[in-house]
């Protein structure tokens, strides 16, 4: 059949005078269409932005550089190209990693580049702070720092610091910024940032201006000469000449056109098709929701739809007006959402960069990209639309024109083919997550194909539910009747509230079996309310805490006992010594996490068991080694494992050796996974001390957060040593559980609050004739309470089957994820929703009625 142009010409005039004559409705809809819209593309711009190109990578790495070049190695190295300065080498890190500028080509210009730490006087003591050295009157460094407000430093006597400097310290510009080694004194000149790290405390001066903190042994490359080479230059000719003298290159050609990188294609494709599924059943909410909106229309436009068929006009023609109101609000919400999400995304982007301390690059704003999610707002518009035109199109004219409801057919084949089709949902879903790898598109279909099936079957529920109705309270029964008599639109109700909860449901399902893999993944340092120290000395890596600094220590936490370590490895034989040794265990099924070999006294032994244990401490006093986790012990005796690790990364066994061990029970097999010792034991074992100890405070009650607070003081006071409160793993379940049932409250308060516009419009006459039979006025109230009660708890019904599905698929595909429903959230769904939906609509709706003409 040929469509004339000029029939889709009435039908958007009229679609145009309805949308314009029912301005609110309209409006909801827009919105409902145009929110997901505005969130795609105002993440598009968002992500977009924050991924660099290589200009930008090129120019915060190198500034105008062509080259940066340090001395890695006494021997030549082999590079690849890569963003970073891989390289390969047999030889030995040199002594000085400066480069000569007499090795460049003739006609370079060079600049020192280096990074480090540095000691500085704050307003509550004193702070490392990281520096930065560069000559900021050379072209070469343009770009590499972010000036927000003065300038870079010129003279050895300026510096730049960070707005977090400027915070701690009050200095501002034209302040000073004085170190806490010597007490030198530095004019600040400006308000500068490292554009990857906004939020770090950072000095910037000129080279050699400050006395940096060697921090080669964290950063093998934080002094850098950058080179600007001379024109028409081969600078990975130049390179690889550098290459022979054991010096790396940073090409800025690789920078500019990065070579890719390797990733996990699991991990991608988990990625990707979390994603889809995501926006896919996201999608499929707001078709159902804006489908039930656009029902409310037809149902309130009944009696002009009737006029229009009564005047000639086909099922189809009807049914077009209605389709064209689709096409003119998902083009108007495709439109707003566009521009109201590029107008957010500046916002949005702002409120990024501060929370993870970066500066963005230029705007990236990608028109296709944005036409496509354009094209999506448009199409979802069209899609909501289309089971309410079909509705409209098959409406009987006369029962149209005197406004009554067209009688409620058995729908026997479509509960049927509802049925079927979520049966093939649930089997194309459970294909797709069986199959490796996992096809996350197969996952989506099939869930789409479940929730449509229950779309089908919603009408059949709703009319089961009524023959229920006999021993209800007054208002649900005659809620459930009404809603069985008028499945047109309690149907769409009902859909609408499943699919709304769907998505809450599934993403819960999905949160919570990821939060009880991290639960079981979780490896505590110590046991709860311990606070476990490691310490380290640049200079000497088996230097112990100075025992002043131990004091204070100490001194924080009062009545803490301390106990301390020494971590021990097999004996090196050569300079480049690569044997280990490990405890063996005796089963793979009852193992816990292998034990660390330790020195260690009976105070350790007291701190794990938490409790003194006379056999344990007899048990190293007689040269035993001490387990503190089970699995590895058989007859007294523990298997330890020599083994050495080549240059290529392969491990071959050297040889095995039987100790006299025992196994004590502690209150928690992961936390201190130590095998503990005596000094002779580990000498007679040809164990030696591998690095500095390591302590645990243990106090009586777990610390205080003053006792915290002096602890990360004296930390960040320079002192070499990093702390940790053993507290347990700290689930976020809580919160995010109550911000999904909030927004689960949300979506049904608007699924119902539609629900109830549906049956105010329907229902309007039924109404007038109870208030004329001498019905209190407070029933109406009562009864829009009971059918958006209703409502909401069958819909809620049918969402939990429905999210559970895709989660269900999800979770099965992750290996080693425990499936975990969240009984909690799936109650208060299922009750506490319904009955807030309830007070919601009895709050909105008038108690009084005015009289209407009855129609006989």
């Amino acid at each position: 059949m040929v469509v004339s142009r000029h029939s889709w010409r009435v039908a958007l005039r009229i679609a145009r005078r309805e949308a314009r004559q029912h301005r609110g409705r309209s409006a909801l809809i827009v919105a409902m269409i145009a929110l997901p819209v505005i969130g795609l593309s105002a993440a598009d711009i968002v992500i977009r932005t924050s991924s660099l190109d290589g200009p930008e990578i090129a120019s915060r790495t190198l500034g105008t550089a062509d080259l940066g070049v340090i001395r890695v190695s006494d021997r030549p190295i082999t590079q690849t190209a890569s963003t970073s300065l891989d390289y390969v080498t047999d030889g030995n890190p040199p002594a000085d990693p400066t480069v000569d500028p007499t090795l460049l080509p003739a006609g370079s210009v060079s600049t020192p580049y280096a990074t480090g730490s540095v000691r500085v006087l704050t307003r509550g003591g004193e702070r490392d702070a990281s520096a930065v050295t560069l000559d900021s009157t050379s072209p070469l460094t343009r770009g590499i720092i972010a000036v927000i407000d003065g300038r870079l430093a010129r003279t050895a006597g300026e510096v730049a610091i960070s707005p977090t400097m400027s915070e701690r310290t009050g200095a501002m510009v034209g302040g000073q910024l004085k170190l806490a080694v010597d007490g030198s004194a530095y004019t600040v000149v400006g308000i500068a940032a490292d554009p990857d790290a906004t939020t770090d405390d950072t000095v910037v001066a000129q080279p050699g201006a400050l006395p940096l903190t060697d921090s080669r042994f964290i950063d093998p490359t934080a002094d850098v000469l950058l080179v600007g080479l001379p024109p028409e230059t081969d600078a990975l000719a130049v390179g690889r000449s550098l290459n022979a003298r054991g010096i790396a290159a940073r090409q800025r050609s690789w920078l500019l056109d990065p070579p890719p990188m390797p990733q996990d294609p699991r991990q991608v494709q988990l990625t990707v098709g979390l994603t889809v599924v995501t926006v896919g059943l996201a999608l499929l909410q707001v078709v159902l929701l804006a489908g039930a909106a656009f029902a409310v229309g037809a149902s309130r436009q009944r009696r002009a739809l009737g006029l229009l068929a009564a005047t000639g006009a086909t099922g189809r023609d009807v049914g077009r007006s209605v389709l064209a109101g689709g096409l003119i609000l998902g083009g108007l919400a495709a439109v707003l959402g566009v521009a109201v999400g590029a107008a957010l995304a500046w916002p949005l982007g702002s409120a990024v960069q501060r929370l993870q301390g970066v500066q963005f690059g230029a705007w990236h704003v990608r028109p296709a990209e944005l036409a496509v999610v354009a094209a999506l707002g448009l199409l979802t518009g069209v899609l909501a639309a289309l089971a309410p035109a079909r509705a409209a199109a098959r409406q009987d004219p006369l029962r149209a024109l005197m406004q009554r409801p067209d009688p409620p057919r058995s729908g026997r084949r479509l509960t049927v083919g509802g049925l079927g089709l979520a049966a093939i949902g649930l089997t194309i879903t459970l294909f797709g997550s069986t199959r490796q790898p996992s096809n996350y598109a197969v996952i989506l279909t099939g869930a789409v194909l479940v929730e449509l099936g229950f779309v089908l079957c919603a009408p059949a529920l709703v009319g089961a539910a009524g023959r229920l109705a006999r021993p209800l309270p007054v208002p649900l029964r005659m809620a459930l009747r009404d809603a069985s008599r008028h499945r047109s639109r309690s149907g769409p109700a009902v859909a609408a509230v499943m699919a709304a909860l769907a998505g809450v449901v599934a993403l819960s399902i999905f949160f919570v079996s990821q939060n009880a893999d991290a639960a079981n993944n979780y490896i505590p340092t110590a046991l709860p309310g311990q606070v476990k120290l490691d310490y380290f000395d640049t200079k000497n890596p088996l230097a112990a805490m100075p025992p002043t600094l131990l004091n204070s220590v100490r001194a924080a936490v009062p009545g803490a006992t301390l106990a301390s370590w020494q971590p021990v490895q097999a004996r090196c034989e050569t300079a480049d010594c690569s044997t280990f040794a490990s405890f063996t265990p005796e089963s793979t099924t009852n193992a816990g996490f292998p034990p660390q070999p330790v020195i260690g006294d009976p105070d350790v032994l007291r701190a794990a068991l938490r409790r003194p244990d006379a056999s344990a401490e007899q048990a190293l006093a007689r040269g035993e080694v001490v387990l503190l986790v089970p699995g590895f012990t058989k007859d007294g005796q523990a298997l330890l494992q020599f083994d050495r690790r080549s240059t290529d990364g392969s491990v071959r066994p050297v040889r095995s050796q039987p100790v006299r061990a025992r196994t004590f029970a502690v209150p928690q097999s992961t936390a201190l996974s130590l095998a503990v010792m005596n000094p002779l034991t580990a000498a007679d074992l040809g164990l030696t001390v591998l690095a500095g100890p390591q302590y645990l405070l243990d106090p009586p009650q777990p610390p205080t957060a003053d006792q915290v607070d002096r602890l990360t003081t004296l930390s960040d006071g320079g002192q070499a040593f990093q702390f940790s409160v053993e507290a347990g793993y700290n689930s976020p379940a809580g919160p995010v559980l109550l911000a999904l049932l909030g927004a689960s409250v949300v979506v049904v308060l608007g699924a119902t609050g539609i629900a109830t516009g549906l049956a105010a419009a329907d229902g309007r006459a039924d109404l007038s004739t109870l208030a004329a039979v001498g019905a209190a006025p407070r029933t109406r109230r009562l009864l829009a309470m009971s059918q958006a009660a209703v409502v909401a708890f069958l819909g809620a019904v049918l969402g939990a089957v429905a999210g559970f599905v895709p989660a269900a698929a999800l979770v099965s595909t992750l290996a080693g994820w425990p499936l975990t429903i969240p009984w909690l959230l799936l109650a208060g769904t299922l009750l506490v929703v319904p009955a807030l939906a309830a007070g919601f609509a009895g709050v909105l709706t008038r108690s009084r009625l005015p009289m209407l003409r009855r129609t006989a």
